[in-house]
């Protein structure tokens, strides 16, 4: 072998595996991306519509809401909305016979919600009616502003808990969202309101303003199977 070619088989080894570092570093990188992603909630503490901890103004925000599921929550405690605070056990799913305590709980407080004493009518530590362990809608949202399907495939996805007191008001929004505009909830654009209240200190509402337009449904579509999986 000449000088020529030994020079140039040095030049392609190197070449190789510099391409094979860059293409594993890459894989590394974006394996780091997806593990470190954490889930982003709009935040209502305090009564004001927060994303990523900046105030949004007029309490008032565009959305177009995806999917929802149930969530039941027990604080070890009195519970204080004004402070960040994990649930000593707690439960999200999507039917009532799927209702258990997630695995992560730190102190599990029975085998099934259904069994559990804390959920039931009265339990609530505080008296009343109340139940020990709170039950709440969580709902998938993107922004309302997408205008094309890129758009809608890009946007950033967000979770909102709702409180207790703004489960009923929930459960109306799905209704008008076929009542008026014969649509299921993610093939309208809504209005996400946080105002004050005098018994709960402040509700949380979604009302339908208009539909979504039917060349961006396909994208809207896969945009709900991904929520359904994330939430």
């Amino acid at each position: 072998m000449s000088n020529q070619e030994v020079v140039e088989k040095q030049d392609t080894e190197v070449v190789s595996w510099e391409q094979a570092v860059a293409a594993k570093a890459a894989q590394q990188q974006a394996q780091k991306a997806a593990l470190s992603q954490k889930t982003a909630f709009i935040s209502f503490r305090g009564g004001v519509l927060a994303v990523d901890k900046l105030p949004i103004p007029g309490n008032t925000l565009d959305v177009i809401a995806l999917t929802f599921c149930g969530e039941n929550t027990w604080y070890k405690g009195k519970f204080d909305p004004t402070q960040t605070q994990t649930p000593a056990c707690w439960s999200v799913y999507t039917e009532t016979e799927s209702m258990k305590p997630n695995e992560k709980s730190a102190e599990v407080q029975a085998e099934t919600c259904e069994s559990c004493g804390k959920l039931k009518w009265g339990s609530d530590p505080q008296g009343g009616r109340g139940k020990a362990c709170k039950s709440r809608y969580r709902v998938a949202v993107i922004p309302a502003s997408v205008k094309t399907a890129n758009e809608v495939l890009g946007a950033e996805l967000r979770f909102m808990t709702l409180p207790v007191t703004s489960g009923a008001d929930f459960d109306k929004f799905m209704s008008t969202c076929q009542m008026i505009h014969n649509r299921p909830m993610f093939g309208v654009v809504s209005t996400l309101t946080v105002t004050p209240d005098v018994k709960s200190q402040y509700k949380v509402a979604l009302a339908p303003t208009s539909a979504v337009p039917s060349e961006l449904m396909l994208a809207i579509l896969k945009r709900v199977e991904e929520a359904e999986k994330l939430i």
